[in-house]
């Protein structure tokens, strides 16, 4: 019998693009490396096949895989790494992508998701498992091509920020500060929102300043939100041609 399934090289070749895989697989331990490698595949046809869009969408970059007991779910062990570069799927380019991410006990480790963008960039890196624990950073990252993506049009802006997502014991804990340029939602815009998010942080606040704030005909200074860690609104204030409303709640 056989132990090995080795595969010296596939090269597809689609209209548009090719796409170009070499590795192994091990009939008897279940382990595997694969190493695949594309160049400007078109992702047109994919995209409507798996998600009904009529999205343009185009591919460079490589893959590695490797893998361990894939046969056993508790010894499982899973590497892949990636690096993607001058690719797009709608309107959001993709400058470089590079994520290095591993699966072990059940727990999805992302030692790194790097992604820039036209001199921008976001980080991610953090543990999906019982318990999860993200890190987030971006610094001036555009966001509305992004958004589209997820179906959230409409939305502009560019966004600096410093931030921690947290699940343990049932609880779900949000630490962040943003600073975000030329917010805008429709017919809603302002000229920059800063932000301190503690939610479910014992004894911290957060706090929302927006500054320069257009909607329904009316402009606004500055809009002020104080919010307790629950997410009750502690205060609220604004001020408009030199008068400040302020209203508190306790």
């Amino acid at each position: 019998m056989k132990e090995h399934l080795d595969i010296k090289k596939i090269l597809w070749k689609p209209p548009h693009g090719e796409v170009f895989i070499n590795g192994h697989y091990n009939l008897i331990d279940k382990n595997f490396d694969f190493e695949t490698k594309v160049h400007e595949l078109v992702l047109d046809n994919i995209i409507k096949k798996f998600t009904g869009k009529n999205w343009n969408g185009k591919l460079t970059g490589e893959i590695i895989a490797e893998g361990s007991n894939i046969g056993n779910p508790v010894k499982r062990e899973i590497e892949i790494k990636a690096h993607l570069a001058k690719s797009f799927i709608k309107n959001f380019d993709i400058d470089s992508l590079d994520a290095d991410v591993s699966y072990n006990n059940k727990i999805i480790n992302l030692r790194k998701m790097s992604l820039y963008l036209q001199g921008t960039s976001i980080n991610v890196e953090g543990l999906w498992g019982k318990e999860k624990k993200f890190y987030v950073k971006s610094n001036n990252f555009y966001l509305s091509p992004l958004l589209e993506l997820f179906g959230i049009n409409d939305v502009g802006g560019y966004l600096s920020m410093k931030g921690t997502y947290e699940e343990r014991e049932g609880k779900r804990i949000v630490q962040a500060k943003i600073d975000y340029d030329e917010p805008c939602y429709k017919n809603m815009k302002g000229k920059n929102l800063r932000a301190i998010v503690n939610f479910n942080i014992q004894g911290e606040n957060s706090h929302l300043v927006i500054k320069d704030i257009d909607f329904l005909n009316t402009h606004l200074d500055s809009l002020r939100i104080s919010i307790i860690s629950d997410t009750t609104i502690k205060s609220f204030s604004f001020l408009s041609q030199g008068k400040e409303i302020y209203l508190y709640s306790k």
